[in-house]
């Protein structure tokens, strides 16, 4: 019996080493697994670096849809460097980052210039960075007529604006209306963080990022690393990976990626239009 205690033990210890090394395997075999079914967390970047017109709504949606079908990308970081453009272009986008902002954080980093509708972009966001010497605003509307504002006397209307959609008296009235509703939309996204009057606000100027802080026009001043850990961070995220939403996206529907071309473009900027086009653009109209 003491013989057949003396063989058992030794087999006994080298079964419980056997054990513990097979847990081991398990474990770390699990957690490869788990790595290669669970992707990392991510943090989407998207560029506005242009001119905003009809490509970017396009753009802005796929990228969007992309980010929706990929719950592994847990916030958003938009890195703006644009003057503005189309102002229709500008608020569709903005209203599709605010509609993405209830969905998961957005955070936009102003890199040299963010203005009028890149601006009114980064409004959507849960929090905007700029750097000291960007220039942040430009809080206001343009307009330009079509080519001739009158009607040929060969051609007939049922209508005395049939032809031009106004008079040029009546598109400045719009123009107003259209200024007056991009201040409120600023008032009401900055909310209490604000510290500007409506009548500076209202005059178009641009303004450094320092300056932008101050009047709280933007809440920090950082460069897109800061913003990409501001976006980790207002969704949980201590352990993540930064992918460009743009890459990724061309990667899954490059075949598709024919369809967005210069024809989605809104009119050309500073050439005659054929028809009237409102801007939310900081550069002066020719």
């Amino acid at each position: 019996m003491d013989k057949l205690s003396q063989l058992v033990k030794p087999l006994a210890k080298w079964g419980v080493i056997i054990g513990v090394v097979v847990l081991a395997l398990s474990a770390v075999g699990g957690y490869f697994l788990a790595r290669a079914v669970v992707p990392k967390p991510k943090v989407g970047i998207v560029y506005y670096v242009s001119n905003i017109g009809g490509i970017d709504v396009a753009r802005t949606r796929a990228w969007f849809d992309y980010v929706r079908r990929h719950p592994e990308i847990r916030a958003l970081v938009l890195i703006i460097n644009s003057p503005g453009g189309g102002a229709a272009s500008g608020e569709e986008i903005y209203y599709q980052v605010r509609a993405m902002r209830g969905e998961m954080p957005v955070v936009a980093v102003i890199d040299q210039l963010g203005a009028s509708a890149a601006y009114r972009i980064a409004l959507g966001t849960n929090h905007i960075y700029a750097k000291p010497s960007s220039l942040v605003g430009s809080v206001g509307t343009a307009f330009q007529l079509p080519s001739g504002d009158t009607i040929s006397e060969r051609a007939y209307t049922t209508g005395p604006h049939k032809g031009t959609g106004s008079s040029t008296e009546l598109y400045v009235e719009k123009l107003g209306l259209l200024h007056e509703e991009f201040v409120n939309s600023v008032i009401a996204e900055r909310g209490e963080r604000l510290k500007m009057d409506r009548l500076p606000l209202s005059t178009g100027a641009v303004f450094i990022g320092l300056e932008a802080l101050e009047y709280g026009l933007v809440d920090e001043i950082g460069s897109s690393n800061e913003a990409i850990k501001k976006a980790a961070s207002l969704a949980g995220l201590r352990s993540y990976e930064v992918v460009d939403v743009d890459e990724e996206w061309q990667k899954e529907v490059e075949a598709e990626e024919a369809s967005l071309t210069q024809a989605n473009l809104d009119v050309e900027f500073g050439s005659d239009a054929e028809w009237p086009v409102f801007y939310h653009l900081y550069f002066e109209m020719e």
